[in-house]
């Protein structure tokens, strides 16, 4: 491991504990004090007459501050992801502004005063060949010059807009902190933040989906219109993930149970762009073809699929009472389908958002002797 790898995961757990830490010391404050009664009255289903909807709620204590305490920690897997994309967001903006400093450098010292007196030594080196020789400029003109090939690797969108990263993380902690209040006060607030939460993190690739493919766009545009286009690309992702979160916390009612089409949705959309992106496509530039290759990493997709598959079942399990152990007594208290579920889809965030943060991008330039070209390629992925 080296030193960057361990500082970054010192930031990630640091952030994860600021989060968890009070929380774990009001559940000690407020064990027995009846946090929740006091604002909601007793559960809503005692109070009814009915069942908890979820195995670990029909044996919920009113007067406890975590009503349900293994399905309210169990969130903590969302708060953890939503750390590490946060703490993404910062090294990757960190990283940007050093490389940018670090070039303005270097250009800086390339216009040195030896430059002239070796321009000058050159230039009369070149002369006295021209003399015993003749043009060689000339000479060379008439050669034929093999195809030149250039390998240019491109930022993907996580990478080069560390925006996209941030709202993702923001959004993960919001989805952990809102199921946690669900499962911890049985209230209707608890719910609709439960279900924002999880409406904005499902929507992510919906939202990814054209900054991906304006990166891999070899349109036949002017790049400077391209970095637009991907600048605006790049704030769909936060725009859009905000607006979802903040239209079901006023309870607007227009994205009733989307999460729950977001789910195969999403999955069609990330394996269809990857095998477009994938493709073998070339596009004309100043009469120069390029062509770019897309990597993915397709055992992600795999892993993803498995845990939905997985957790969707424990979900059932646990809400039609047949993986359901009513009890608080330890070991078979940390046995909850439903927070086995929760675990599970803190894993398919993590692979969803790791699915774009690990495509490579390359353009490939042949014949690149068209070196004003490829400079606009690599301006433009540092836009």
């Amino acid at each position: 491991m080296t030193k960057k790898y361990l500082s970054f995961w010192f930031y990630v757990l640091f952030l994860f504990s600021v989060i968890i830490i009070p929380i774990e010391i009001a559940d000690h404050a407020l064990k027995n004090e009846g946090y929740w009664t006091e604002r909601y009255g007793t559960i809503e289903d005692k109070r009814n007459g009915r069942e908890g909807k979820w195995c670990e709620a029909t044996i919920a204590e009113s007067d406890s501050f975590m009503r349900e305490p293994i399905n309210s920690r169990s969130n903590y897997g969302f708060i953890l992801v939503g750390c590490y994309m946060v703490l993404a967001a910062i090294f990757d903006a960190l990283c940007m502004i050093r490389n940018k400093t670090d070039s303005n450098k270097n250009n800086d010292t390339t216009g040195n005063d030896d430059d002239d007196g070796m321009k000058q030594t050159s230039e009369n080196v070149v002369s006295a060949v021209e003399e015993e020789y003749g043009n060689i400029e000339e000479e060379l003109q008439t050669e034929k010059k093999p195809a030149k090939v250039e390998k240019i690797e491109i930022r993907n969108g996580v990478f080069q807009y560390p925006i996209v990263s941030l709202t993702a993380g923001i959004a993960n902690i919001l989805l952990g902190l809102g199921s946690f209040y669900m499962h911890a006060c049985n209230c209707s607030p608890g719910f609709r933040a439960d279900n924002a939460g999880m409406l904005a993190v499902a929507s992510f690739p919906v939202f990814m989906t054209p900054l991906q493919l304006a990166m891999g766009s070899l349109l036949p545009i002017r790049p400077s219109i391209q970095s637009y286009l991907r600048l605006f690309c790049s704030l769909l992702p936060p725009i859009g993930q905000s607006l979802m979160y903040v239209s079901k916390i006023r309870s607007w009612g227009i994205w009733k149970d989307t999460f729950i089409m977001l789910g195969p949705l999403d999955i069609i959309v990330s394996i269809s762009v990857a095998l477009l992106l994938s493709s073998s496509r070339l596009g004309e530039r100043n009469n120069h073809q390029q062509q770019q290759r897309h990597s993915f990493d397709y055992y992600i997709i795999g892993v993803g699929v498995l845990a939905t598959i997985i957790g969707g079942i424990s979900w059932i399990l646990d809400e039609s009472k047949i993986w359901c152990f009513r009890t608080h007594a330890f070991p078979l208290n940390l046995l909850r389908g439903h927070a086995f579920c929760h675990i599970l889809m803190a894993v398919v965030s993590f692979c969803t958002y790791y699915w774009y943060r690990s495509e490579r991008i390359f353009l490939i330039v042949k014949d690149g002797s068209n070196s004003e070209n490829n400079e606009n390629n690599r301006k433009d992925e540092n836009v």
